[in-house]
């Protein structure tokens, strides 16, 4: 009887520290790689503060490996009033539905990669830390150089992009460069569980494309990378704050499958 009291209070006791939440830490693998976090988010979205708030734990983790965007699409990314900003655009739009359908939120694709088990991009907030880990152990497969400058007359940014291959290895898909801004440190009004906060501070957020959605093609299927440079030039708006803003460019799959894995993510900032 003694003994089978005893083995109740330590199944008890173990049950009770199983229960306990242990929030993922992610182990860093000694590679190149940087992966990149595209979150989905609205300023209507009452739950998202909280994928904005793991993004920045994740990215402070792990300093340097993580590219983190946000895209404002879908309704809850509808401004809260009539004379805020709009941050939806006909191009995060289409991020939504080139990644998408997002079904709950908080929501992320990670490197843009359908892993096992699951059956979208998109997901949830609980897996976000483990599938950064496993990609992080991938090395990346190409260095990259980019030069931004911003002329303070003009307001026009210029950008340069310069891709080095670090392995000759033949990739059995197209790949393309994609090249985005992002501006931080925005301060709009947003939904969250405790109320209307007017002065929340957005972080990461997508403010312009400068390639196609789909990007532009650098390699077709078959062969190894090849070096490669290339040039934009962007006129920013009045309202953005360029010392806030990132050039954003990640090497992707672009080919005839439905595969869009993230082979390598950079940032940069904008005014350098």
């Amino acid at each position: 009887m003694r003994n089978f009291l005893f083995l109740l209070i330590l199944v008890g006791t173990l049950s009770f520290y199983g229960c306990e939440e242990i929030p993922p830490v992610i182990e860093p693998c000694k590679t190149n790689r940087v992966v990149l976090v595209e979150e989905f988010t609205g300023v209507q979205c009452v739950n998202c503060p909280a994928g904005s708030e793991r993004i920045e734990q994740l990215i402070a983790q792990n300093p340097g490996k993580i590219v983190a965007v946000s895209i404002h699409a879908g309704f809850f990314a509808k401004p809260i009033n009539p004379t805020d900003e709009d941050f939806k655009t006909d191009e995060t739009e289409a991020l939504d539905a080139l990644l998408g359908p997002v079904s709950g939120w908080p929501a992320a694709t990670i490197n843009r990669k359908l892993f096992d088990n699951e059956s979208q991009l998109v997901l949830g907030l609980s897996s976000w830390a483990g599938y950064i880990g496993n990609e992080l152990c991938y090395p990346g497969v190409v260095d990259m150089d980019i030069n931004s400058t911003v002329n303070t007359s003009s307001n026009e940014a210029t950008i340069n992009i310069s891709l080095t291959p670090t392995n000759s290895v033949p990739l059995d898909e197209d790949v393309s460069l994609s090249v985005m801004i992002t501006e931080s440190n925005i301060k709009a009004p947003q939904i969250t569980p405790d109320g209307k906060v007017y002065d929340y501070k957005h972080k990461h957020l997508m403010r312009k494309m400068l390639t196609s959605i789909n990007g532009i093609k650098v390699q077709t299927a078959g062969n190894a990378l090849d070096a490669y440079s290339t040039e934009f030039t962007y006129g920013l708006p009045e309202h953005w704050d360029a010392e806030n803003c990132h050039v954003i460019a990640f090497l992707h799959y672009s080919g005839t499958s439905s595969k869009k894995d993230v082979l390598q993510a950079f940032e940069t900032d904008l005014a350098q």
